[in-house]
C-alpha cells in the first residue's frame, strides 16, 4: 500500500492517481490527509450518517485544520472545499465512475477547475462492517444502513 490504510481505499488511490482525465500535474498521499480521510468514513460508518458535516455541525476543512494540516486562509475554517465521499458503491471502481457522472464531483476528484488542480495532495478512507476502527455508534441520520463509506480528500500540499 502507498499510504492509505486498507486495500480498498488504496485501489481508490489508484483509480484517483491514475485516472487519464486527472489534471493535476502531481499527486502526493498526504499522512495526515489519510488519517482525516480514515477518521471521516469511521465515523460515517460508525455513527451511520452520510454528509459533508457531521451530526455536530464539524465539517471536512475544520477536521483537516484540527489535526494540524494547513489550508489557504480563504477557505472556510469549517466548510468543505476539500471532501469527495460516497456510500454503498459496491466497490472503488463503481464509486469512482459515480463520481466521475456528477458535474459537482468530477470538477473535484479529477481537477478539472483550478482550484481543485492546485489540491495536490491527497488522502483516501474506507469503512465498513470489516474495518477494525469503524464502530458502532449511536447516531443514525439516514434511512438506510450506510454499509460502505468512501471518503477522498485533496488540499493544496503544505
Amino acid at each position: 500500500l502507498l499510504c492509505e490504510r486498507n486495500h480498498i481505499a488504496h485501489e481508490l488511490a489508484e483509480l484517483f492517481v491514475n485516472d487519464p482525465g486527472q489534471q493535476r500535474v502531481s499527486t502526493y498521499c498526504h499522512p495526515i490527509l489519510v488519517e482525516v480521510a480514515q477518521a471521516r468514513a469511521d465515523d460515517m460508518f460508525a455513527r451511520q450518517y452520510f454528509g459533508h458535516c457531521d451530526p455536530d455541525g464539524l465539517c471536512p476543512n475544520w477536521y483537516i485544520l484540527k489535526a494540524g494540516y494547513p489550508l489557504p486562509v480563504y477557505y472556510s475554517p469549517n466548510g468543505n472545499s476539500v471532501e469527495s465521499i460516497g456510500t454503498n458503491q459496491k466497490n472503488a471502481d463503481d464509486l469512482w465512475n459515480g463520481l466521475k457522472n456528477s458535474p459537482s464531483h468530477v470538477k473535484h476528484i479529477l481537477g478539472q477547475i483550478g482550484f481543485y488542480r492546485e489540491q495536490e495532495c491527497y488522502g483516501i478512507g474506507y469503512a465498513d462492517k470489516s474495518t477494525p476502527s469503524a464502530s458502532s455508534g449511536t447516531v443514525r441520520s439516514v434511512p438506510w444502513q450506510v454499509d460502505k463509506i468512501y471518503v477522498i480528500l485533496t488540499a493544496p500540499c503544505p
